[in-house]
């Protein structure tokens, strides 16, 4: 095998996570001493006051407005009654979270709110928080996460219809097309001009749009000239979906490729440079792809590791001798899933590969045989027939849409989910 083994998705760390945690976690404030009195019974685990009081204490820390006391009690306990549901389903089901996943998702936390992971710990000891007990809650959060993923994937579905459907729609339209970054130059005139003082406002626009296509750098004509209210931003409308551009060149601008300027277009304003800037989103995505086949070596009780290399070797001579790669292949290969079809792996990415096997594939000529190398699965002999630039804008257009419908039907399962594991729950509050 020359493909990354699958292994569990990372959960995704975002700057509102550190700030949910920071704020709304029970993290341990380092002067507290735990009160062990007992204010909720939840299945086989118990709440405590001290948990009940570090969180709403957490809470209070933050800016903002906040419900009367009471309320704010009731809400705090109600939340910590669902985490604890919630974490007794995930050790039940065996749900771990081990330390290197929890550093690297705290690394990952860090990095979102543009901190390094030592700049993090810095700012938990200013706000008086034990890292320690931060790192558990940051671990509770993400098995709380994983059982929520695990419980709610059963429950939504997204037929192609509803897919098609949802992507020819307004709503649908609007959430997988791509982002604009224009930048807008504007020659102001007036109604009451004169003729001379319009003609010569059409004159600089034309002048400065010729500047532009021979490689003049837009910024700096925008600031220099530009009567926008957006000069000093060197002209950048900021990023927009098409729906946002001004109608007034909006038709034209979605049809724009990266560097590309439009002809000065006027209106009661002035005369209009338009040019993109930059573009995102699924109709930019393309893909490098390589047409790959190989023959993999692996070690044995039989076949030692020098012996599956000198195998290699000799498939290697052989192939470059002139021999059927694919027959060598069929008689020595020992990766199932190509060996029978010739060594053929089909297009594949690097992203794709393991990071010696996409090395190699990178910087292999077209129709040339690699040298023997070694990775986890052992030694291979490879050869690049082909590479291509894959537009994948379609499939990344569909897996948008996708993704928003399930993310909009997990919130909406969300609440039924604690709904219904809190019902079914002891639950006596003392």
């Amino acid at each position: 095998m020359a493909l990354k083994r699958n292994s569990r998705p990372e959960q995704k760390s975002t700057g509102f996570m550190l700030g949910f945690l920071l704020a709304l976690s029970g993290c341990l404030w380092a002067d507290t001493e735990p009160i062990d009195r007992i204010v909720a019974i939840v299945n086989s685990d118990v709440i405590l006051e001290s948990e009940l009081e570090d969180r709403i204490r957490a809470i209070k820390s933050r800016p903002g407005d906040l419900p009367p006391e009471d309320d704010l009690q009731k809400q705090v306990l109600d939340q910590l009654i669902l985490d604890s549901i919630q974490l007794q389903m995930g050790a039940k089901s065996g749900i771990r979270v081990g330390d290197e996943d929890l550093t690297r998702a705290i690394q990952a936390m860090a990095s979102g709110n543009n901190m390094t992971f030592e700049q993090l710990q810095e700012e938990l000891v200013n706000e008086g928080m034990d890292y320690q007990f931060f790192r558990e809650q940051v671990r509770q959060d993400l098995i709380i996460q994983e059982v929520q993923r695990w419980q709610l994937s059963r429950r939504i579905r997204v037929t192609p219809d509803e897919l098609d459907a949802f992507i020819d729609s307004e709503a649908g339209r609007k959430v997988i097309s791509d982002d604009y970054l224009l930048g807008h130059i504007l020659i102001p005139v007036e109604r009451r001009d004169s003729r001379s003082k319009i003609d010569k406002a059409k004159e600089t626009a034309f002048g400065l749009y010729r500047e532009i296509k021979d490689g003049g750098d837009f910024r700096e004509l925008a600031e220099e000239y530009s009567g926008s209210s957006r000069t000093a931003q060197g002209g950048s409308l900021g990023w927009r979906k098409a729906d946002e551009i001004p109608d007034l060149f909006a038709k034209q601008a979605v049809e724009m490729e990266v560097g590309d300027v439009l002809e000065p277009l006027r209106s009661d304003s002035g005369f209009h440079i338009v040019s993109m800037l930059d573009k995102r989103g699924p109709s930019t995505e393309i893909e490098q792809q390589y047409n790959v086949r190989h023959v993999l070596i692996k070690t044995s009780e039989i076949l030692d590791g020098r012996g599956a290399q000198k195998l290699s070797q000799d498939i290697y001579r052989r192939a470059k001798a002139g021999e059927d790669f694919a027959e060598l292949a069929r008689l020595y290969s020992d990766d199932p899933g190509s060996g029978l079809a010739g060594g053929e792996l089909g297009w594949v990415t690097k992203e794709s590969l393991v990071p010696e096997f996409a090395a190699t594939v990178e910087a292999a000529e077209i129709g040339e045989f690699s040298e023997p190398f070694e990775t986890e699965y052992g030694w291979h002999v490879l050869q690049v027939l082909d590479e291509r630039e894959h537009d994948i804008s379609q499939d990344s257009r569909k897996q948008k849409a996708l993704d928003y419908l399930r993310n909009l039907r997990f919130q909406e399962e969300l609440k039924n989910f604690l709904t219904d594991i809190r019902n079914d729950a002891y639950i006596e509050i003392k």
